[in-house]
Order: C-alpha cells, then structure tokens, then sequence
C-alpha cells in the first residue's frame, strides 16, 4: 500500500497501487499550514503589480501556468488575472487594489512520490 498522511489510501488500493519489496508504490505527503494569499488583478493593474512583486523581490509577474521563486516566497499564476503567493507574507499588507484573499486554510498541497508516480499520474491527468 501506500505511505500516506491523507485519506487516499483505498483510492490508490483500487487502482492498483500496492507495496513491493518493503516500499511503497506512491509516497503521499501533506504540506500543512502552508499560507497561500491570491491577489486578482486587471490588465491595467499589471504595472502596480510588478512594482508590489518587485517589492518582495520578485523578478516580474510570472507568465501564466508558471511560478517564480522570490526569497522565502514562491509565487504562482494560477490564471490569467489571478496570483497565489505561497509563504509567510501578512494578507493585510497587501495593497487593497489586488484583492487579496487568504486561502491558507481552503488549499491542501500533496507531494506525490515513489517509483510509480509516472503510472498514478498518467491515470490521473491527460498530459504529460
């Protein structure tokens, strides 16, 4: 069976993901109190929000579909008008002109990993 700290243990036994040589298949981590903050943003707002981004040394507001690495942040552009800043920032420091969301307690984030990951993850997505 799979290491886990989530409930997905009988969905993975299901399809087929069992324990072999002593080691698990799939290694399911959870990252807990991980602090994720959105900001929502438009099109005439992007050059405030590269001098805020620039401000927690971040390089440029990152292309959609893609993250960036900024000190102790990552931060991820997770559509075309919306931000996640994944780390320690406080949501009340934010300008009010980006909206800013805590979602710290409304996001779960998993590490998956093990020798079969390539075989869970082609179940589960449609792209590589």
């Amino acid at each position: 069976m799979a290491n886990y700290t989530t409930g997905l243990e009988p969905a993975l036994s299901k399809a087929g993901f069992e324990e072999a040589a002593g080691t698990a298949d799939i290694i399911i981590s959870e990252r807990r109190h991980l602090q994720i903050t959105q900001l929502s943003f438009f099109t005439d707002q992007q050059k405030a929000l590269a001098s805020y981004l620039k401000s927690l040394n971040a390089k440029a507001i990152p292309h959609f579909s893609t993250s960036e690495a900024a000190g102790d942040l990552q931060i991820a552009r997770i559509e075309m008008s919306k931000l996640w800043i994944i780390g320690a920032i406080v949501s009340e420091q934010v300008p009010a002109e980006f909206y800013p969301l805590d979602l710290s307690s409304s996001r779960s984030v998993l590490r998956l990993s093990g020798p079969r990951i390539d075989d869970l993850m082609a179940r589960l997505c449609a792209v590589d």
